[in-house]
């Protein structure tokens, strides 16, 4: 079961997080456009904070590559200037994510930073 579960926070990720950024990445976007990215986003960001006011990652305690995904996308939040300060267990769960060995030495290596 834990698999499909992956699979279904993978589909939402990629389908409802990663897509409502895109328009923040499109220089065309009006700004109309922009605008409704980002309070899908906020809408979508209550959602996880919900759910992660109960457990350390997606699916519970163990750390699976849909959190690795979702970190990803999140961070993107650094680059838009979009603040996760209304969302607490968000906010933790990215600290969480973004204190793993695995994960500070990726975003080294890519010369990315954390929002956190």
């Amino acid at each position: 079961m834990d698999r499909y579960r992956v699979q279904e926070w993978l589909n939402f990720i990629s389908t409802k997080l990663h897509g409502s950024f895109m328009p923040l990445w499109r220089p065309a976007s009006s700004a109309a456009e922009r605008q409704s990215s980002i309070d899908n986003l906020y809408r979508l960001f209550g959602y996880l904070d919900g759910h992660l006011a109960d457990r350390p990652y997606l699916l519970g305690k163990q750390f699976t590559v849909a959190d690795a995904y979702g970190f990803t996308v999140l961070n993107w939040t650094h680059f838009h200037r979009i603040s996760l300060a209304k969302h607490p267990w968000l906010l933790a769960y990215m600290k969480r994510v973004a204190a793993r060995p695995g994960v500070k030495e990726a975003m080294g290596a890519e010369g990315v930073k954390a929002l956190c």
